[in-house]
């Protein structure tokens, strides 16, 4: 028997949940233990993929935050430069968002939680 799982749905209920989520990564990781755990008891081998968070490049906040209408573009850009390795402009970028409101912190949270979930699934 097989099982192919999106790890977004399993994690958050979806992919647009998981962008609202205020779950914590042991709230998550403590879900989907759960469901492992019934997977090795009926011995199913399992397909699992998740989807990488993007960063939308406009301030269309349609499946983000509400702040996002105002600040999406600059957190796209921060996001954009610190990628690129522009430290020096990201950090420029991002001292003005704090200026403005404090959503970087948020971010840099959210794709933490993510890259912590992914690791420990894979060690299932």
């Amino acid at each position: 028997d097989y099982l192919i799982l999106s790890l977004d749905t399993i994690a958050h209920g979806g992919l647009i949940p998981s962008r609202r989520s205020t779950d914590t990564k042991e709230a998550i990781i403590k879900n989907i233990d759960r469901l492992f755990e019934t997977i090795k008891l009926k011995n199913i081998k399992v397909f699992a993929f998740s989807s990488i968070m993007r960063i939308s490049n406009n301030n269309v906040n349609e499946e983000e935050k509400e702040y996002w209408s105002e600040y999406g573009t600059k957190i796209f850009q921060y996001s954009f430069l610190t990628h690129k390795g522009d430290i020096e402009e990201a950090n420029k970028t991002v001292l003005e968002l704090f200026k403005e409101y404090n959503v970087t912190e948020y971010k840099q949270a959210i794709s933490k939680r993510e890259r912590a979930v992914k690791k420990a699934l894979s060690l299932r």
